[in-house]
């Protein structure tokens, strides 16, 4: 019996020494893995993956990249009109209204304006604000008179025009990007005949 009990209790101590081992292998390799993944180099990658933080990153990236700038003025279409009749190869006076968005107030005086004119067809010539310097707006509501030259090639009727505007100073990526104003409607009239000499009277 005492023989029995001996090698009982060995065995007993063996399994013992074994579990007390294996836990604390266990441990150091707990240890190893959590150094390895949470607090060394691996820990963003690994943490941002398991979040869905990466593939956010990338659509904010796509999102920056492809999408509209925002809104440096916000513009007044039912307080902007044209002045009166315009005809080819003339300037045309049309009155606009508009004022900054919060974003525009840091985009600073505009370095150039750019018109174009669609045609009822769809074409597009480019055009110019002869002698006429950029205006920069405020918060406040502003109404101003720009020149639009109307090259000769534009032809009688109801077409638009709209302004490229680029800024020195906008905050945020890609900067400075080109801003659009709305399409804006204008008439075009034709340049009435010369009035005819007068016929000479009878003597």
């Amino acid at each position: 019996m005492a023989q029995i009990r001996t090698i009982r209790e060995r065995t007993d101590d063996a399994l013992h020494y074994w579990r007390v081992a294996m836990a604390v292998m266990g441990f150091i390799a707990f240890l190893a893995t959590g150094w390895t993944q949470f607090v060394g180099p691996g820990v963003r990658p690994v943490s941002q993956e398991f979040l869905g933080i990466t593939e956010i990153n990338e659509r904010l990236d796509w999102v920056e990249e492809f999408m509209p700038a925002p809104a440096v003025v916000e513009w007044n279409l039912g307080a902007s009109f044209q002045l009166g009749p315009c005809f080819p190869n003339d300037v045309c006076g049309y009155a606009l209204a508009g004022s900054r968005t919060e974003y525009g107030d840091s985009c600073g005086k505009p370095l150039s304006v750019v018109p174009f004119i669609r045609l009822s067809d769809g074409r597009l010539h480019q055009s110019e604000f002869p002698n006429w310097g950029p205006v920069e707006l405020s918060r406040a509501q502003t109404a101003f008179t720009v020149p639009l030259y109307v090259p000769p090639v534009i032809p009688r009727g109801t077409h638009q025009f709209r302004v490229r505007v680029l800024y020195p100073s906008c905050p945020g990526r890609n900067e400075p990007i080109p801003r659009w104003t709305p399409w804006f409607p204008l008439e075009i009239t034709g340049r009435p005949p010369p009035s005819a000499p007068p016929l000479p009277s009878d003597p």
